[in-house]
């Protein structure tokens, strides 16, 4: 594996622990539908997301489309 490929797999990972400890913080304050609401809404709603910030939200809203639970 290439340099390049391992930088990816390793922004991956840490994009997809930092979005499991985000959304695992929120649903155990808040409803799933509150969470997935705020979140849609954050992510459409806002022009000026750091790129790293926006894929987060994108990660988190893939995980509670699947169905995911902390």
């Amino acid at each position: 594996m290439n340099s390049y490929a391992l930088m990816v797999e390793e922004a991956n990972k840490k994009i997809d622990s930092h979005s499991k400890k985000y959304l695992a913080s929120l649903l155990a304050e808040y409803s799933r539908v509150f969470v997935t609401n705020q979140i849609n809404q954050r992510l459409y709603t806002s022009k000026y997301r750091s790129s790293e910030e926006k894929q987060v939200l994108q990660h988190c809203q893939r995980l509670l489309h699947e169905g995911w639970q902390p």
